[in-house]
């Protein structure tokens, strides 16, 4: 994976000051902000500095003087901002030979902010308990337990770890800990709060030697342990709770709630894909929802990464969920195989989100989804209660071939078109209504000009536009003039395969422009001809509409030229 860099602004934090750096993926589907001081990106420029690479010239200040002047002042980051950037986008139109500097850079760069939220310790076991007072048991196994601590703001959830005393869990944990500080401005996470090592009074030589999971491992031996521990946000409601609970009333879930879902884990997905976070596997277990605050995504641990390392010997414990495993990785024994912890196939993502949303829609936990007539005749089951677009997204996510499989690019906009995504704002006491408008004619003007005025004023709405035939200019942007006295919350434009000219595309955006409720705006013009200014001026210019929050721009052709630095999400699929 390639990453661009980019500074979009000098911001402070705790009286320092720091460059506002957004690293993004080479589709552009994923970023990441994080906070920089010169040094930062001085240590960088030495460590990719080759005699063959022709690169912008890196503002002289030496290492030394950068690396003891702990605090700069916005005036010197201001000053050195236009030629950091100049070098900055020198690497990222041609990468350069020490690549592994960069990668090594983004993985290991945390957040100033994300530093001072996750604490570590090492405590010791009556110190910890007299602390963390178990208010309720969650889950108690052979080999970690579960309870709830309540906390003075919020509820707290403990999860204690029982792990070898190897230098291969060691590995494991200090990813674990990697993973959990890159994980900053993802909202629909479980973060974890503080982790560290509960300490026994007995000495090394005596501590016991206790049978755990690992013991039942092939490999496996008896070995020492130690115990570890994580404080996390409490997240209420597992799926596969749910699931049970509504299987038994055939509560079925609405099908916004379905793609609540679908977005998020794809979204998820994405982003630890882009940070190279492998350790996750996507679960009805792991899977969150509250009414209220809507879905979120735990599952991040050291125990799943160890456990997943080796194949169990699964004619004593089975592998209930053997069903998230994808035909290509499982193993003779229907157990995890190595490549699981590697997650080598980035398409394992796409198979166990689809038999989560499978699960959902047909109120079944994974343990009867093992087979693929189990999976065909489910599928049909959604079909007919949900319509052939969550059947259609379904089939091609759990294809058997993975090169028949549906990637993690190919179902967002499926997804979003399902329904579009859900976010926080969503959730207030304003009901949603979505508008379909498939033709842009005066009678389909005056027809939805009176469907507006028919609707309570308590209404936010979601606006699909469909232009099948050419463009009418003028009516078009009629239309666009008369959906913005509403509370309009999303707009997407789909536009059949013509050419669209600049001066269209300015008018488009002048009138987006007053659009003050917007926050998602996508543009669906695959297999249209656009000019690359026309496409720089959409980016360009949403930067003016007031509230939005993400721009989803799909293209199709030759276009690659750079996009423009941004303060909101900027989303371009270029097929």
């Amino acid at each position: 994976m390639l990453y661009q860099l980019h500074i979009v602004d000098i911001e402070g934090f705790e009286n320092k000051w720091y460059y506002k750096l957004r690293i993004t993926n080479n589709y552009n589907s994923c970023y990441r902000d994080v906070h920089v001081r010169f040094y930062d990106l001085n240590y960088l420029q030495k460590k990719i500095m080759h005699d063959y690479l022709k690169l912008p010239q890196f503002p002289e200040k030496s290492l030394f003087v950068s690396w003891f002047q702990i605090n700069e002042s916005r005036e010197e980051l201001l000053e050195n901002k236009e030629p950091v950037q100049k070098y900055l986008s020198g690497i990222n139109k041609n990468p350069p030979f020490k690549y592994d500097a960069i990668y090594i850079f983004v993985q290991s760069t945390y957040d100033p902010k994300r530093t001072r939220q996750l604490r570590f310790l090492a405590i010791n076991k009556d110190a910890f308990y007299s602390t963390n007072i178990k208010n309720q048991v969650i889950k108690k196994g052979k080999f970690n337990k579960v309870f709830l601590v309540k906390g003075v703001s919020q509820d707290r959830v403990i999860h204690q770890f029982l792990m070898p005393s190897n230098d291969a869990a060691k590995k494991e944990y200090e990813n674990y800990k990697r993973a959990q500080l890159l994980i900053t401005d993802q909202n629909y996470m479980v973060k974890c709060h503080e982790m560290g090592q509960i300490i026994k009074k007995k000495p090394l030589f005596l501590r016991k030697q206790k049978k755990t999971i690992y013991n039942e491992l092939e490999i496996g031996l008896d070995s020492a342990y130690d115990i570890y521990y994580a404080i996390e946000d409490y997240a209420q409601q597992p799926m596969n709770k749910l699931i049970q609970e509504r299987q038994q009333k055939q509560d079925h879930f609405k099908l916004e709630t379905i793609s609540e879902a679908l977005i998020t884990l794809i979204q998820v997905a994405q982003y630890l894909q882009f940070l190279q976070v492998f350790q996750k596997q996507f679960s009805v277990t792991n899977l969150y929802y509250d009414e209220k605050v809507g879905f979120k995504i735990g599952g991040l641990s050291p125990l799943y990464i160890y456990k997943k390392k080796y194949r169990l010997k699964n004619e004593i414990n089975p592998n209930a969920y053997k069903a998230l495993n994808p035909p290509e990785l499982r193993g003779s024994a229907g157990g995890y195989s190595i490549k699981n912890n590697l997650n080598s196939y980035i398409k394992t993502d796409v198979w166990q989100i689809g038999i989560v949303i499978l699960s959902m829609a047909s109120l079944t936990l994974p343990t009867g989804l093992t087979q693929s007539e189990e999976i065909d005749n489910k599928i049909k089951q959604v079909q007919s209660k949900y319509g052939e677009k969550l059947a259609f997204l379904l089939k091609n996510m759990l294809q058997r071939n993975q090169n028949d499989r549906f990637s993690i690019d190919d179902i967002i906009i499926p997804a979003q078109q399902l329904m579009p995504m859900n976010q926080l704002q969503l959730k207030s006491i304003r009901q949603i209504e979505r508008i379909q408008i498939h033709s842009i004619s005066q009678q389909q003007l005056e027809d939805m000009d009176k469907q507006f005025k028919e609707k309570s004023s308590e209404k936010k709405y979601i606006v699909h536009l469909t232009i099948e035939n050419q463009i009418v200019q003028q009516m078009f942007l009629f239309n666009l003039e008369r959906i913005k006295r509403e509370f309009v919350i999303q707009l997407h434009i789909n536009v059949s395969p013509q050419t669209i000219p600049d001066d269209l595309i300015h008018k488009i955006m002048q009138s987006l422009a007053d659009y003050q409720h917007l926050y998602l705006l996508v543009f669906n013009l695959k297999k249209c001809t656009i000019s690359d200014e026309a496409q720089k001026n959409i980016i360009i210019s949403a930067q003016s509409i007031q509230k939005l929050k993400q721009l989803t721009l799909d293209i199709s052709g030759n276009q690659s030229i750079p996009i423009p630095q941004s303060k909101i999400k900027v989303v371009v699929y270029n097929q």
